[in-house]
């Protein structure tokens, strides 16, 4: 019997539906088997399993979930529906069943893909703002180096009683504004990246918001095919 992939888990947020926040970022491909999973403030927690699925999974759970979905769900060879409410888990393994509970995930996931999509501009940016900070930490170094280079061509020119005209000092001098230039030019580099980042925040928010209704009125229509497949039968106990 193999187990079923495995993936670290973050403790699950407190607060209804968080599931927004971990779809985006729980996207990254998987050797086998994909799930989505949520859960809903009273208690009420669901999984979409497909054992033969595109290796993406989208889930937010703590890891006494993980385990119990895993112990029920590792022999399953076709895609199924589990549920999970007041302790007892359900499963439904009615193709209907199983592909209503993935159309009305359909929005979910789609959201989903464009977070992450938005995620990896973000982090392509934030790439070079890195290397522009670098650079500009490197040339905030030397500055301060030279700094305290002209410190003591001023103090010893000090103890002579005149200031110092030394060709020292002019070439420090010199080497200081080239610096300066060099910082306002990545400087200006940097700006541009930040009006992106900030664009691509405010797009992140909006999809956040789109993410936590569109997966409330998920998690409200699975509760009540869950409901339904428990009533006529098509739901079997898991546990």
């Amino acid at each position: 019997m193999s187990a079923l992939p495995r993936r670290p888990l973050a403790p699950a947020p407190a607060g209804a539906l968080a599931l927004a926040a971990a779809l985006a970022a729980a996207t990254a491909p998987l050797p086998a088997a994909a799930y989505s999973h949520g859960f809903m403030d009273d208690g009420f927690e669901y999984a979409l399993y497909d054992p033969q699925g595109d290796g993406r999974t989208t889930f937010l759970s703590t890891h006494d979930t993980w385990e119990k979905l895993e112990r029920q769900l590792e022999d399953e060879k076709v895609p199924v529906f589990w549920f999970s409410e007041d302790g007892r888990s359900w499963l439904v393994r009615d193709p209907a069943t199983v592909a209503e509970a993935r159309r009305i995930l359909a929005p979910v996931h789609g959201l989903a893909k464009k977070q992450g999509k938005l995620g990896a501009k973000q982090g392509a940016l934030g790439a070079k703002q890195g290397k522009l900070g670098a650079q500009q930490g490197q040339l905030g170094a030397r500055q301060a180096m030279l700094g305290v280079r002209m410190s003591g061509v001023v103090a010893r020119s000090s103890r002579r009683g005149r200031e110092s005209s030394s060709d020292e000092r002019r070439r420090l001098e010199d080497e200081m504004e080239k610096l300066g230039r060099e910082q306002q030019r990545l400087g200006r580099l940097q700006e541009p990246l930040g009006d992106q980042q900030r664009v691509l925040g405010e797009q992140q928010a909006k999809l956040g918001r789109q993410q936590a209704s569109a997966s409330k009125k998920a998690g409200a229509e699975l509760r009540r095919l869950a409901e339904r497949a428990r009533e006529d039968g098509r739901a079997r106990r898991a546990d």
